[in-house]
Formats: C-alpha cells, structure tokens, sequence
C-alpha cells in the first residue's frame, strides 16, 4: 500500500510518502514500512501549481486534434467559462468563426513544421463579447508530464485597439503630409504667379485671384485643423433632440437659396459640438455638389437618422471613395468635408454609408451601434432656408 502523510510542523507542513511492502524469506514473516520525505518535491508542485492557477495567462493543454486536456482556472477570469466544462472539447469551442480555421491551421503545424508557434485571433467570452487575444503553442508530447501541446494565450484586446487608433493616427498624419505638399502648394503657387503678375500690369484681376488662392488656402486650413483636433473617441455624450442639432447647425452654414426640411425628433447620445459639426458638413457637402438651391432633408429611419438631398446623387463606384480625405468632385471642394464626418462618425461608435435619396440625389444614412439611441416619437416637419 502506499499514502501520503502530511505532518504540522514548527517550520510548516513536511510532507511524506508511506508505503508498506510484505516482507517474506526462509525464517521470517512480516511487513516493511518505507518513509520518504517528499517535502521538497510537493513544495515546488504546489508553487506551480499556484502560479498556474493565478497567472493572468490562460494555460491549456490539448492534443493534436485540438481537444483540450487541461484548462487554466484563469480562464474564468479572462473569458468566463468554467474550466470543467471545457475539458474534453475543442479549443475552437470559443474561437470566433471566422478564425476557426485559420487556428485549426496553426495547431495542425506545431510538432510537424515546428515544434512552437505564435497566432492572433478573436475569441468570444462567455457574454457573447468579441476579444482579441494572443496564444503561443509549444509541442510538448514528449514530455513524460505533459504528453500534450501546451498553449499560452494573453488577452491583448487592449493592445490592439491601441495599435488600431495609432494606426488610424499614422493616416491623419498621412492625410497632413499629402495636404500640405500638394492641396496647400496648389494655391500658394497661384497667389504668387497671379500676384507677381500684379506688380507688372497692375490689372485687378490679378489681385482678384490671389484673393481668392488665399480663400481655398484658409478653407484648407480649417478643414485640416478640424481633422488634426478630433479624437478618435467621444469621452462624454449628452441626450439630444435630433431635430433641434439639425436646425442650429443650419443656422451656422451659408445656405444661399437652399432649404432645410427637418422631420426628426428623436434622442440621441452624442457629442453636441461634433453632431453639429456633422450637420454642418453635410451640409456644405450638399450645396457645394448639388448647387445653392438644393433641398436638404433630415430624417429618421429604423436604425439611425439621415440627411438626403434633390441633387444629381453619388454614383456607385464612388460612394465608399467620398469618405476618403482629399477626395472631391468639386472645384472648390477641399476633399476633407466627409472625411471630418466620418471621423465624427467613428468616435460616437455609429457607422455611415452613402445611398440615393428618393428624388435620385445623395442620401447619408448614419446606423445604430451602440450608444446610439433613437426615440419612436412622429413630427411635424420643419422647414428652414
């Protein structure tokens, strides 16, 4: 038979093992009892054990199949599942679906083309959430007390929506660079020819066109300023009536013979600044592409709100494209407008596209993610040139 023995000391706890062994020869009958002290031993399997258990690392172990033979108690904290109910199934349990294979590709390569490997993918938890995270699989089958491949995986959700943003950054500063070398030396260019010309003939023109080289520049200046202050999330929202931000920020654009029909009176949780911001883009966007007597409409649907004009439309192949910075269709369009939109966009969490409106013009629709949140109520529409 053989037991452990645990015993209470002045220094802690000793541990040892007991077997006893019969014990038979020519003259005797009886029984041997061997003690080992395995104090050491059990000391340091309990350390790891430990370490284990609370380590921020998920650890499992699966074999070549990918099933998994032990799983981490740190799963519960990272991801919410319960390790016992793990045991046995896949490792592509939790795995998101779109990256299912791309692991299961990764698995199959450990111990055949290389005995380690490192992957990124996403992961749901337990409430459905979407994570990112990291693992590093080792081939240890070999190994008498693993015989399994074991996987270390690092919740790096936070990371990566860092290096998303820095990213994001890096275009701004892109988008900068290519303004200032080409957008802004274009016109600079034209104001010292036309003003050069002035000096020598003094005609007026000339001075007409500096003027208005100079006006493109500060346009330039402004929309490029606007992008370069914006963050790339929105710290603070309040609710807001729809309609009302609508109006005011059409009492901010020149407007020319244009109209405004509003017919939203829903909620909203946003930035007020940026929403008006948003407004007043759109805006501009249609006078400068539909012309000064373009009927604007604001409006509600299912999922979002909208704002839609009577102007020629955006064709197909270019409704993705006018949200790039720098791109216009207008001679005295700056490229920037949509760009400061859908960054305005992208902060508040909601997602934009551009379709046609019901009279065959440009129709902006701006969808539902959260926190947005749009009331039911109805309204009398209200009109403003």
């Amino acid at each position: 038979t053989h037991d452990d023995i645990v015993v209470e000391t002045d220094d802690g706890q000793r541990f040892y093992t007991a077997q006893l062994s019969p014990l038979r020869d020519d003259d005797h009958l009886g029984r041997l009892l061997t003690i080992r002290d395995v104090t050491d031993n059990r000391r340091i399997e309990k350390r790891y054990q430990a370490l284990i258990e609370n380590a921020s690392d998920i650890i499992t172990v699966v074999d070549h199949e990918g099933t998994l033979e032990y799983v981490s108690p740190s799963i519960d904290r990272v991801l919410g599942y319960d390790p016992e109910t793990l045991l046995g199934r896949s490792l592509l349990t939790y795995v998101h679906s779109d990256d299912r294979d791309r692991v299961g590709n990764a698995l199959e390569t450990i111990g055949v083309d290389t005995d380690t490997v490192r992957f990124e993918y996403r992961v749901e938890d337990a409430t459905g959430s979407v994570r990112v995270v990291e693992s590093v699989g080792q081939d240890l089958t070999e190994n008498p007390f693993v015989q399994g491949i074991v996987v270390h995986t690092r919740d790096v959700t936070e990371r990566h929506r860092r290096e998303q943003e820095l990213e994001r950054a890096n275009e701004h500063l892109e988008t900068f660079a290519s303004a200032i070398s080409h957008d802004l030396r274009n016109p600079l260019n034209v104001a010292a020819g036309n003003l050069e010309l002035a000096r020598l003939e003094g005609d007026e023109e000339y001075f007409e066109s500096v003027e208005s080289a100079h006006e493109r520049m500060e346009t330039l200046i402004r929309d490029l300023l606007t992008l370069a202050k914006q963050g790339q999330t929105v710290a603070e929202t309040d609710t807001l009536d729809l309609g009302a931000v609508a109006t005011d920020a059409w009492e901010t654009v020149e407007t020319a013979r244009a109209t405004l029909d509003v017919r939203a009176t829903a909620t909203i949780d946003a930035d007020r600044n940026r929403l008006m911001q948003l407004f007043e883009n759109l805006y501009r966007n249609a006078i400068d592409h539909a012309g000064e007597d373009v009927k604007i409409r604001v409006g509600t649907f299912e999922d979002g709100f909208f704002v839609e004009d009577d102007g020629p439309g955006i064709p197909d192949e270019h409704r993705e494209d006018v949200f790039q910075s720098g791109y216009t269709t207008s001679d005295d369009g700056t490229g920037f407008g949509l760009a400061i939109v859908r960054n305005i966009v992208d902060a508040h969490g909601w997602s934009i596209g551009a379709t046609e409106s019901g009279s065959g013009g440009a129709r902006f629709e701006i969808e539902r993610v959260e926190p947005l949140s749009l009331s039911t109520e109805s309204a009398e529409p209200s009109q403003r040139e």
